[in-house]
């Protein structure tokens, strides 16, 4: 077998494939060495035309990963997966620009958007475990991030990122926002300029002093269940059976919803009495009696 030389210099070609779901067709191939990505192919209609565009986002891939910009490869796959005819043409004509050397990127350094979704997915957690932890509000970061820091702050590079811009999402924020809501926000823009610092290197000083984010103020004054408020629910048939007994392990083991909801047999020993919580809100493992506590009430 005779293999051209000139082969081995070109880019492994990530074919993928396609699969359908629920009528929807999609690609998956490989971009530069991450991992494998979906797209869906919103115009095309059989498998046909499916395994057609794919060969294109292939190809597209392959150019991008030749000239080293696998960073931007992803967003222009999305684009020409979804687009037909002459804008399909105009993606695959910018490819070529920029695999060509005519389009120079200005700034490689990534903006906080994009610092802060590598964070939000996870992808920083995996990566660097040591530094950064997984956290079970990354969905709830995700949304304040997505609804209150990137519209306003999104695409600036962090390098260019500086205390005005900071400044400018905290001035956003709507006036209704309690005070420890505000704090939340600027913890988000203060941990997205943290991990630029380390471990991702991208800046060496941080951006923002250490007065920034606001104190903690103390919360709402709460409310409880008096004894015989708790016996009127418990005792209202009108409210499913299982919903009571939840109610009434709220009141006297002191759990939040979302910790008795996530609650395992495992972690519970009948023998003892006792509710090992190894993950919750504040991260740290605790012990929760509930015979003695009971036999108190």
């Amino acid at each position: 077998m005779v293999t051209d030389w000139r082969s081995w210099n070109m880019p492994r070609l990530a074919t993928g494939n396609v699969y359908e779901r629920r009528g929807k067709w999609f690609a998956r191939l490989t971009i530069g060495t991450k991992k494998r990505q979906s797209f869906m192919l919103e115009t095309c209609k059989d498998e046909r035309s499916a395994v057609a565009r794919q060969a294109i986002l292939a190809e597209l891939a392959a150019k991008l990963r030749k000239c080293g910009r696998d960073d931007i490869a992803p967003d222009i796959i999305k684009r020409a997966a979804v687009r037909d005819g002459k804008a399909l043409d105009e993606v695959r004509k910018a490819v070529d620009m920029i695999a060509s050397g005519q389009v120079v990127q200005k700034n490689l350094t990534p903006t906080i958007e994009q610092i802060g979704k590598r964070w939000t997915s996870g992808e920083l957690a995996d990566l660097y475990p040591d530094r950064v932890k997984r956290r079970r509000s990354a969905e709830t970061n995700r949304y304040v991030l997505d609804k209150y820091v990137y519209p306003m702050v999104g695409d600036v590079a962090i390098d260019k990122f500086t205390l005005d811009h900071a400044e400018a999402v905290m001035r956003s924020l709507p006036p209704r926002l309690s005070p420890n809501s505000r704090r939340s926000v600027a913890q988000l823009v203060y941990r997205i300029c943290s991990l630029a610092v380390l471990p991702l290197r991208h800046i060496a000083v941080h951006p923002l002093p250490r007065g920034f984010v606001p104190r903690y103020q103390a919360g709402k004054a709460k409310g409880w269940l008096y004894p015989d408020e708790d016996a009127m629910l418990l005792g209202c048939t009108q409210v499913p059976l299982e919903w009571r007994l939840f109610y009434g392990f709220l009141h006297r083991e002191g759990m939040r919803r979302s910790e008795a909801l996530n609650t395992r047999w495992s972690e519970i020993n009948l023998d003892l009495g006792a509710i090992v919580l190894d993950v919750n809100k504040t991260d740290g493992a605790t012990r929760q009696v509930w015979s003695e506590r009971n036999e108190m009430r």
